[in-house]
């Protein structure tokens, strides 16, 4: 049994993955890096917290910002490059 601290975190990033995974191209891959944090996190691996936290800070300065920074990378995105 966990704490409820790192149950809530788990949880949290499961949800947030998932939100991440619909809002489309500028968060696509920061979602996809939630859901193995929340996996490790669940399962007592020290790199989910530094992965988890990673994505959530990545995730709260391209939301800060306005635009995220993924999408304006031309090797994840070549279809859309100018």
């Amino acid at each position: 049994m966990h704490p409820q601290t790192l149950a809530s975190a788990t949880m949290l990033l499961y949800i947030e993955g998932l939100f991440n995974l619909v809002r489309g191209q500028s968060l696509f891959l920061v979602g996809i890096f939630m859901f193995p944090a929340a996996w490790a996190i669940a399962n007592d691996k020290r790199w989910g917290w530094r992965l988890g936290v990673g994505s959530a800070a990545v995730a709260i300065s391209s939301a800060s910002r306005g635009t995220a920074w993924v999408t304006r990378c031309r090797w994840l995105s070549p279809c859309c490059s100018p």
